[in-house]
């Protein structure tokens, strides 16, 4: 589990109350994890190991990127430890599993995006920050980083609602920390990105 401060929580599977019912309301991350009083759960990823090699990728709301190898989080705390390094006034956003050879791709709120060879990221260790992945203008924040996948496409959603899938194909590879392409145009009915997630052909979602 990975927080907005830049904390990481781990749990086995197993260790979850199983709940069979939709309606149910489920128990509060407070239960199962220590998180501190202003720390919130920004996402989660599921691994067989953390002994696995791969790096993980981790981006900010202010537009950095850190990777960093899966291994190097092997010894989590109960009550957690840090990831990332941030700057003051800036929240993780979002942590995906990838390598090298791989290509990242980061949307904005306000309808930009930015894709670039995960090499250009130097691997780091726990305790670093980041660098500069997404030049950002005015008030713009970064709202989803994603993996590069073959065929696959970018949905980007909006907060009033409007979805848009758009194939990987049609955003050229860029240096890492440029302003990047419009992806998503904004209007008072659509309203500012929500989240962007990279999808193939044919896969459901909720």
């Amino acid at each position: 589990f990975f927080t907005n401060m830049g904390r990481v929580y781990k749990k086995k599977v197993y260790e979850l109350p199983p709940d069979t019912s939709r309606a149910t309301r489920g128990i509060t991350l407070v239960q199962i994890l220590d998180l501190k009083p202003e720390e919130s759960v920004q996402t989660m990823l599921t691994v067989p190991s953390l002994q696995d090699e791969g790096d993980l990728l981790l981006a900010t709301r202010m537009g950095e990127i850190k990777r960093m190898a899966l291994i190097s989080l092997t010894n989590i705390r109960t009550n957690g430890i840090r990831a990332m390094d941030m700057e003051p006034g800036d929240e993780l956003v979002s942590v995906r599993l990838g390598a090298e050879e791989d290509d990242i791709i980061m949307v904005s709120g306000q309808g930009m995006s930015i894709r670039f060879p995960a090499a250009q990221v130097r691997q780091s260790s726990r305790v670093s920050g980041g660098v500069r992945g997404m030049r950002l203008k005015d008030e713009d924040t970064i709202v989803a980083m994603d993996m590069v996948v073959p065929e696959g496409q970018l949905l980007v959603v909006s907060q009033r609602g409007y979805g848009k899938p758009t194939t990987l194909d049609r955003y050229r590879l860029q240096s890492r920390g440029g302003y990047g392409l419009k992806t998503f145009r904004i209007t008072s009915k659509s309203g500012p990105v929500a989240t962007a997630r990279v999808v193939k052909e044919g896969e459901e979602i909720l």
